[in-house]
């Protein structure tokens, strides 16, 4: 399978689902993983995407408080 890169995020309290999902197609992800009791979900990105280019999308919506990398990105382990 190939590697996909994951993002952590994290949604405004007031962030619509409709807005969520517009958000995430226009970034083409999915949620893998999430909310974990700090609200934050795990998306997956498809392979071979700019994941940097994909976190400041992400950052640039006022219904995104928060977005970084994921360690689980291309199956690392620290």
């Amino acid at each position: 399978s190939d590697p996909r890169a994951a993002v952590r995020v994290v949604f405004a309290p007031d962030a619509s689902l409709s807005r969520v999902n517009t958000l995430l197609r226009q970034v083409e992800g999915s949620i893998i993983a999430g909310p974990s009791e700090a609200g934050v979900y795990t998306l997956s990105a498809p392979a071979g995407k700019d994941v940097q280019r994909i976190i400041l999308t992400l950052r640039a919506h006022p219904e995104v408080l928060f977005a970084e990398p994921s360690q689980m990105a291309a199956g690392t382990r620290q």
